[in-house]
């Protein structure tokens, strides 16, 4: 690049002195070795920022003399410099860099400090090093050297909210937990100091719970720790209220704080709305709020379904009248589910990787549709009258090869199904491995209605050891029917496979 770069400026040379009636020749490339090299002040740039001063654009060649100005300089060869083991593994002792928060744009180094808000504390700081080439046409290249130190910033309270509705009723001698919510959300210090404008009226302790202690009107203030913010609200102390004065979360009649569920698994949570004196006019309405969208959702009626792993999530329910809230961290693992990536639950707009069943009658319905979800958004529609078999079958390029492998453990297969025009129904799961149909992993199942819920869905579960498939390297599919019927017309959603009894 470098020689064509000086051929170019030969050429263009020559073009211009013929244009002006000079001599036709073409002139010789420039001898490199003739071109001096550039100079730096330092040959180490420092550069030093916070973690909140947003992005940087600092040019490279700060401090770079060119003593060949007919050349440009540019900064080649840019990289991260850090120390290694032997196999160029980066040593654990060397700070990890943020994804895109530190890159070179032509003659620049672009900073992106926000990178480390949620890398660094407060005090803290991290140092990387970049090396680059400076090169301007000379023969003699300049090697420099960049640091880049990011400190950890305090990010102080800006302000603070009471999720608590003005004027709620507290009874004397009862409690209630008045929620914060200091923002940014990474102040560095989100400690509060609580007061009450009258302790003989309520009191209010460390962790902002409120009691009761005689009638009247009480202010309950939250300042933050550097006393620059403050929020207030008005509570009255009465002696009898039939409005909640709390709420909890739980899973199957248990008072949690920490929920964990699967990827692709749905847990039902409800909301003990706490009361002094419920009357039939009391009202116990609750609205339930998932912080974490993508990793996980919340139903109004809170149903919390798994979406993508999560260490660390939150969720919330507030009671509609007064504003008393329950938090709960959210943690989401990966399935166990063996068809969690075969649409188990048919959130696809077609029924793939499944086909279907080869005895499928022409005419038949065997698709995913909104009717037909159990939960999410899709399910299957297997509908006939043809009085065929009807279902659907997982290739042997897709079905997970477990049901055979003769490794001692006993798996467990489940669906969800609903019967549309209450004709009973009955069909088989199978795993068979082609050409050995003697050794399938199969079972019977069958749709009793006195077993399904409210709105007509029933769950069916199958268990079973696993087969042997003699060591046979032949893969087999999956098979998923109805038997024979007259009529059909069924929606079928969540397919689960799983290990329920491992032999180690």
């Amino acid at each position: 690049m470098k020689n064509l770069f000086l051929n170019v400026t030969a050429l263009a040379v020559t073009t211009a002195l013929t244009a002006c009636g000079g001599s036709n020749e073409i002139s010789k490339p420039i001898d490199d070795t003739k071109i001096p090299a550039v100079t730096v002040e330092d040959a180490v740039m420092s550069l030093e920022f916070g973690e909140t001063e947003g992005v940087k654009r600092i040019s490279l060649l700060q401090g770079v003399d060119n003593p060949y100005p007919q050349n440009s300089v540019f900064a080649t060869k840019f990289q991260h410099v850090f120390e290694k083991d032997d196999d160029g593994i980066k040593l654990d002792t060397e700070p990890d860099l943020p994804p895109g928060a530190i890159t070179k744009q032509a003659e620049e180094i672009i900073i992106d400090t926000s990178a480390w808000l949620d890398v660094l504390e407060y005090q803290e700081s991290l140092t990387y090093e970049f090396s680059y080439t400076l090169d301007n046409g000379s023969a003699e290249l300049v090697e420099r050297t960049v640091m880049v130190k990011i400190n950890g910033e305090e990010v102080v309270a800006e302000q603070i909210d009471l999720l608590v509705a003005e004027d709620a009723e507290v009874p004397v001698g009862t409690q209630v937990n008045i929620e914060a919510v200091v923002s940014p959300a990474n102040t560095t210090f989100p400690e509060l100091t609580w007061s009450t404008s009258d302790a003989s009226i309520a009191t209010i302790n460390e962790q902002g719970v409120v009691t009761g202690v005689a009638t009247g009107s009480v202010d309950i203030s939250a300042t933050s720790k550097d006393g620059d913010v403050t929020a207030t609200t008005s509570l009255n102390v009465v002696t009898d209220s039939d409005k909640p004065i709390g709420v909890e979360v739980q899973q199957d009649g248990q008072t949690i704080d920490m929920l964990t569920v699967e990827q692709g698994q749905a847990i039902q949570l409800s909301a003990n709305v706490l009361f002094q004196n419920k009357t039939e006019d009391s009202d116990d309405s609750v609205t339930w709020t998932g912080y974490n969208d993508e990793y996980f959702t919340v139903s109004e009626n809170g149903l919390v379904e798994g979406l993508q792993v999560l260490f660390n999530g939150l969720l919330d329910v507030r009671t509609n009248v007064q504003g008393f809230s329950d938090k709960v961290s959210v943690r989401v693992t990966p399935s166990k589910n063996l068809l969690y990536n075969h649409n188990y639950n048919f959130e696809n707009d077609s029924i793939a990787p499944w086909i279907t069943y080869w005895e499928n009658a022409e005419g038949s319905i065997a698709q995913v549709s909104e009717e037909a979800a159990f939960s999410g958004e899709k399910g299957l529609h297997l509908k006939s009258d043809a009085g065929k078999n009807l279902g659907i079958t997982l290739g042997v390029d897709h079905a997970p090869q477990v049901l055979g492998s003769n490794d001692g453990n006993t798996y467990r297969f489940s669906f969800k199904i609903k019967v549309n025009d209450g004709t009973p129904v009955n069909g088989w799961f199978r795993a068979v491995a082609q050409g050995y149909w003697a050794t399938r992993w199969d079972s019977w199942w069958g749709y009793e209605p006195e077993k399904a819920d409210a709105n007509g869905w029933q769950t069916i579960v199958i268990e079973k050891p696993v087969k042997n498939w003699a060591g046979q390297t032949v893969n087999g599919r999956f098979d998923f029917y109805l038997n024979a019927n007259a009529k059909q017309d069924v929606y079928i959603d969540d397919l689960r496979l799983e290990v329920v009894e491992n032999a180690d």
